[in-house]
């Protein structure tokens, strides 16, 4: 066990030592991060959300107002959204950021 543990390098957080130590199961430390993320992501999302309507709120209301504009706006976007993808493309990375990887199987 010396020998390997020597080659193993796993971090334990402390907060799961003071479970086991308190007699607890240490899956609770887990638990409590994944619900801490869970609870995190959905105001993240409730934000997204509220964000996205009030874009689509205000698109209805520039459109009525000023239709010709709002169409030149969408067709700048199209176009820059298109050219984006061509360049990540280009570049072998995907369009939210992220490189492509090669199986190498």
């Amino acid at each position: 066990m010396a020998k390997l543990s020597e080659k193993c390098s796993i971090q334990i957080p402390m907060e799961v030592i003071n479970l086991v130590d308190d007699g607890k199961n240490p899956d609770d430390f887990t638990k409590d991060v994944l619900n801490g993320c869970i609870a995190r992501n959905q105001v993240t999302k409730g934000k997204t959300d509220a964000f996205k309507d009030l874009r689509k709120h205000i698109m209805e209301n520039l459109e009525e107002t000023f239709p010709d504009e709002v169409e030149m706006y969408r067709e700048i976007r199209a176009n820059s959204a298109a050219e984006a993808k061509r360049v990540a493309q280009s570049q072998s990375v995907l369009p939210n950021g992220d490189a492509k990887v090669k199986n190498e199987l």
